[in-house]
């Protein structure tokens, strides 16, 4: 006959059972936490690897040195990518996001920011070509991201004090390690390591390129490129203009072209970024002149 079991031996089982779900969800907990900060290890990895190549005076490699400005924007980029998730998982703001008012309240401020900079940016297209920025769209578009940059690299000071934050506890790390002799503070805190030396590196490229590349001066001759590179286009059909002279269509019946006689190339990126560039004082209203096939 089998043994009845006692109301402990299942009281028992139960807590034996809650037991190996604890540490079940333990381990599931702890080994999403190990992939996480793998994947912040290798963002942090990655963009020290291209700012350093990216950096280099004289490379050993010619595709190092052919594509410098390249890897150091990807750097940047993916600097900035790591400071934000890591902001974004600190105790403080985590719960703060959590709250609806709070995502009403950035996505309010955004789109309000958005609409800001497309009329600013209208303006400054205007106060160059004198026409309707919507016949350049793809320059509007463009223009807007730059000035929408602009309005938020004050912001990046936040990362900066941050950083300093996490300074701190490395210095704390070393205080407690080489000065006290702390056998237990074997391992550095990596994270406050790449955070503090990411964030200096992005508050010095987005302080410069806002105040040297990117400023109120240098925006119109910014859009000025842009326009060249997106809107502009030198293969038109009409008649009473040389091929090679880059038109804008504009006006509704788009029989009306905007001319520039001038030609500024945007070999790359890097030029775009840093070189110098004149805007012309004079751009021409053509009416168009369809050529005529007729006689083929």
């Amino acid at each position: 006959m089998r043994k009845r079991k006692a109301l402990s031996d299942y009281l028992t089982d139960i807590l034996l059972s809650l037991k190996r779900i604890e540490k079940a969800e333990e381990k599931k907990e702890s080994q999403k936490q190990f992939n996480l900060n793998y994947l912040f290890g290798v963002v942090a990895f990655v963009s020290i690897v291209l700012l350093s190549n990216g950096s280099q005076d004289n490379p050993d490699f010619s595709w190092i040195d052919n594509n410098k400005f390249a890897l150091k924007l990807w750097g940047v980029s993916l600097a900035t990518i790591y400071l934000c998730m890591s902001i974004e998982r600190m105790t403080f703001f985590k719960p703060l996001w959590e709250f609806t008012v709070t995502k009403l309240s950035a996505s309010v401020a955004l789109s309000l920011l958005v609409v800001f900079c497309t009329g600013k940016a209208a303006g400054i297209i205007n106060g160059i070509f004198g026409v309707d920025a919507a016949a350049l769209p793809f320059t509007l578009t463009f223009t807007t991201a730059l000035i929408i940059f602009s309005y938020l690299v004050p912001f990046i000071f936040v990362l900066g004090v941050v950083g300093l934050g996490h300074l701190l506890i490395v210095m704390a790390w070393c205080k407690s390690r080489f000065y006290d002799k702390d056998k237990s503070e074997y391992f550095p805190p990596l994270n406050s390591v790449f955070f503090a030396g990411l964030s200096a590196v992005v508050v010095y490229f987005g302080y410069s390129w806002s105040s040297d590349n990117f400023s109120q001066e240098e925006l119109p001759k910014k859009a000025y490129l842009l326009a060249h590179k997106l809107d502009f286009n030198s293969k038109h059909e009409c008649g009473n203009l040389k091929s090679n002279i880059p038109v804008i269509f504009i006006g509704n019946s788009q029989s009306t072209v905007l001319a520039d006689l001038s030609k500024p190339e945007v070999p790359t990126v890097e030029w775009f970024f840093e070189s110098p560039i004149e805007v012309p004082k004079q751009f021409y209203r053509v009416a168009c002149t369809v050529k005529d096939y007729k006689g083929n």
